[in-house]
């Protein structure tokens, strides 16, 4: 037997903003924000800044280390695992490949990426050492933002 709603029932439900779509803006955002910080911010750290000084070494790694952490905290926040935390480190090695590409791109021009090296290619401890600092980056971006989740999924 199929019951009837009064009409005034269903136009009251149909009114009150669900929690799916509110749900969606925030995975949406959330996301968006969690791939893009780290990607902007590998690119802007992969100028030629003067890297024999201590302070501006320290500012980078530290700019380097909070961008990913902030990144990862978002993305576990907005899907709630734990994995997602590697877009974030991910993000972050493209924004400073294409940061390296636009550098050569702007110093030499065109003809010079045919026998352009990566980044990569002479600096491999360079590159360990940069995964190790992401990776270390990740993990408190992971707590946090299961954290963060588990207190929001609970106070609902």
């Amino acid at each position: 037997m199929i019951t009837q709603q009064p009409e005034n029932e269903i136009q009251q439900k149909a009114s009150v903003p669900s929690l799916v779509m509110e749900r969606r803006w925030v995975v949406a955002l959330f996301s968006f924000m969690g791939i893009v910080l780290p990607l902007v911010a590998g690119l802007i750290l992969s100028w030629p800044w003067n890297l024999e000084d201590l302070v501006v070494l320290l500012t980078l790694l530290l700019a380097a280390f909070v961008s990913v952490a902030v990144g990862a905290s978002l993305l576990c926040f907005a899907f709630g695992t734990w994995w997602t935390a590697v877009f974030a480190g991910g993000a972050w090695l493209v924004g400073e490949f294409l940061g390296a590409l636009q550098r050569q791109l702007v110093e030499s021009g065109w003809p010079a990426l045919q026998t352009w090296q990566p980044f990569w290619s002479g600096q491999v401890n360079s590159l360990s050492l940069e995964l190790v600092l992401l990776l270390l980056a990740m993990m408190p971006g992971v707590v946090c933002g299961l954290w963060l989740r588990q207190r929001r999924v609970a106070r609902q």
